[in-house]
């Protein structure tokens, strides 16, 4: 994800909601838009198709 104070990059692991930006302290907190389940291949593998399903809104 990207910081967006500063435009760093910041990881943000699949067990965490937020990180603190490295570059300028900025905490970055994941939304339903950026979650990697909206763009990872794997998505349905790693936490199922009924659990992608409820988390995408579907």
């Amino acid at each position: 994800m990207r910081c967006p104070k500063c435009g760093a990059e910041v990881e943000i692991w699949s067990d965490e909601t937020e990180a603190e930006c490295e570059e300028c302290g900025t905490v970055v907190k994941k939304t339903r838009e950026n979650l990697c389940i909206n763009w990872c291949e794997y998505a349905e593998k790693c936490v199922g198709s009924e659990k992608l399903k409820a988390l995408r809104g579907d």
